[in-house]
């Protein structure tokens, strides 16, 4: 099969990579290959409203595990409220949630260097 785009490595980046080409160029053929069993490994990715604007929050949401409207830190002698909404996306989440919606565009338990040239 030809591919327009391979992706060595399904940590965030390279899935999230994976999830932003197929939303905006539906037609590119994008094959993520891993070593590993599980995609996203053993993570917790979070991120604070305003780290990323309202368009990348809009892409992201259906990967998010949880989210909170605020939260408080607290240390021994002092503690702060944050009313910030912050978001977490599992791993475990992740991997499920990619595997649903891109089961055909993901290739695991692979080592890339054994891996026959891919034909792009």
């Amino acid at each position: 099969m030809r591919h327009d785009v391979a992706i060595a490595g399904v940590w965030l980046a390279g899935s999230l990579l994976l999830w932003r080409l197929k939303q905006v160029k539906p037609h590119l053929k994008v094959m993520l290959v891993e070593q590993g069993s599980k995609i996203g490994g053993d993570q917790t990715w979070g991120f604070h409203e305003n780290d990323i604007s309202a368009k990348q929050r809009d892409w992201l949401r259906p990967l998010v595990s949880s989210e909170w409207s605020g939260y408080e830190v607290r240390f021994p002698k002092s503690n702060r409220k944050l009313n910030s909404k912050y978001s977490a996306i599992l791993s475990m989440d992740f991997d499920i949630k990619m595997r649903e919606r891109h089961a055909d565009s993901i290739l695991l338990n692979t080592d890339i260097d054994k891996l026959e040239p891919l034909k792009i």
